[in-house]
């Protein structure tokens, strides 16, 4: 499938030129490069792996290009568009903890467009997103506008194992799930083995007892390349 770098990730593109290491890109970004029609939210979201060494060389050149180091949790719309009352604000604070401990949130504002974006970035360590160049296959990557794509079985195999190696709970769990079951395992239909080259036993157990048992059912009404909804999500206890 071609590619066309969407302005927001020229952007960050632009920011981050020059560096001699790995960036990865994750989450919904990663997955929209694979066909998933996820629908943009209030704020471009991208979330961006690099090793732990280069985090702050990353953060550097993203703050020099005018990208605003922010403390607020990834979960929380940048804006404060929607309106939400402080026990929901709260809850998604909990629910994102883990991720948001082990990562750095920049906020940019675009407004050289029609309308005002703005772009948030999580950088996130490759301990965290359990996702690497030096580590992982090389060829479970493709390399393109700079950055490291993960193939789906390899971008699925990380999902999992961040999954089963911290507590996560609440909304941020529910989000790992959804992408690793529904756009991957099941929207690019990958087979029972492609848990068989991941090396965390947990995440296998995982996907056994949870992924791989999940049923789904036709979406009314059709929503196009979302023609599938969750009937049965069996989440087993935290191994």
């Amino acid at each position: 499938m071609s590619l066309t770098l969407g302005a927001v990730m020229r952007d960050v593109r632009e920011a981050l030129a020059g560096p001699q290491y790995a960036v990865i890109v994750w989450g919904e970004e990663a997955l929209r490069k694979l066909g998933a029609p996820i629908p943009p939210g209030f704020d471009h979201e991208v979330m961006l792996v690099v090793e732990s060494r280069h985090m702050a060389d990353a953060g550097k050149r993203l703050q020099e290009a005018q990208f605003e180091h922010v403390p607020w949790s990834f979960g929380i719309d940048a804006e404060r568009r929607t309106p939400m009352l402080p026990a929901a604000n709260n809850q998604i604070m909990i629910d994102f903890r883990s991720f948001d401990e082990s990562s750095e949130h920049y906020v940019f504002r675009r407004v050289h467009t029609s309308r005002k974006e703005t772009i948030k970035v999580a950088l996130i360590p490759a301990t965290y997103a359990n996702i690497s160049t030096e580590r992982d296959p090389i060829d479970d990557f493709d390399k393109m506008f700079g950055f490291y794509w993960p193939k789906p079985g390899r971008l699925m195999i990380s999902f999992i194992k961040t999954l089963v190696n911290g507590p996560i709970a609440g909304c941020w769990k529910r989000l790992l799930i959804m992408w690793a079951a529904y756009w991957l395992y099941r929207g690019k239909t990958l087979p029972e083995t492609v848990m068989d080259y991941c090396d965390n036993e947990m995440a296998r157990r995982y996907f056994v007892a949870c992924i791989r048992p999940m049923q789904f059912a036709p979406c009314l009404p059709p929503v196009p390349g979302m023609e599938n909804q969750f009937v049965g999500v069996y989440v087993p206890p935290y191994f």
